[in-house]
């Protein structure tokens, strides 16, 4: 992904993963990116943290099966 941050464009490359189902891996990225900014942290560590969640999401079939556990990222 792209973002433009502090006057910016910064590319964030995408996790690999092998994709079963991309259902709900936006829901999850978003939920990642949420947590990331409510704690406080940095950008560039937020991205990567949705990127993982949204990633592991279409690793298995099903909205709720694959989103990941706080100890899997």
């Amino acid at each position: 992904m792209i973002a433009w941050h502090d006057g910016a464009a910064k590319h964030y490359p995408a996790t690999p993963v092998e994709c079963v189902d991309t259902t709900g891996a936006g829901d999850a990225f978003v939920a990642g990116l949420l947590y990331g900014l409510a704690a406080g942290q940095d950008l560039t560590p937020v991205i990567a943290l949705a990127q993982r969640c949204g990633a592991l999401a279409t690793t298995a079939k099903g909205a709720m099966t694959a989103l990941p556990w706080q100890h899997e990222l």
